[in-house]
């Protein structure tokens, strides 16, 4: 069991573990009440993860999520979206999924990372990891 609880910990860490950037989490701009389907991506070297609230007459009314720029980070800007301008504070973060604690359920940041342990393990990994997650749906209903 011990062995099997040593895999999964080493496929968590691998899955999380980028080749060239770093890893984000990927939401386009949304309204805030609208939820999205969140992608994990890779951001290039000269990138970071970023939240971003977008504003419209000084209320948080859009969010997204991301990689950006080094020198676009932490600052404001503006992105139209449907037709409308909207100002737009980006928020950056310089570690791998960092960005999935601003505005996102932790049952889909989990979802992110089956697939991958679905293609690493067998059959009993694959029960432990849908019991998992099962159980991280249920505590967060």
């Amino acid at each position: 069991m011990l062995k099997l609880l040593a895999l999964l910990i080493l496929l968590l860490l691998y899955q999380t573990v980028p080749v060239g950037g770093i890893l984000c989490l990927y939401c386009p701009f949304e309204r805030k009440e609208e939820s999205c389907l969140i992608t994990e991506t890779q951001c290039r070297d000269d990138e970071f993860c970023y939240s971003a609230s977008g504003q419209y007459s000084g209320i948080d009314v859009l969010s997204g999520k991301g990689c950006l720029a080094r020198d676009k980070c932490d600052i404001e800007g503006n992105v139209r979206y449907k037709g409308i301008s909207y100002s737009v504070t980006y928020s950056c973060c310089r570690e791998n999924m960092c960005n999935a604690a601003h505005n996102t359920h932790p049952s889909r940041v989990l979802l992110v990372f089956i697939p991958g342990l679905v293609a690493a393990c067998s059959n009993t990994c694959v029960f432990l990891v849908s019991w998992f997650s099962v159980l991280l749906v249920i505590s967060h209903i």
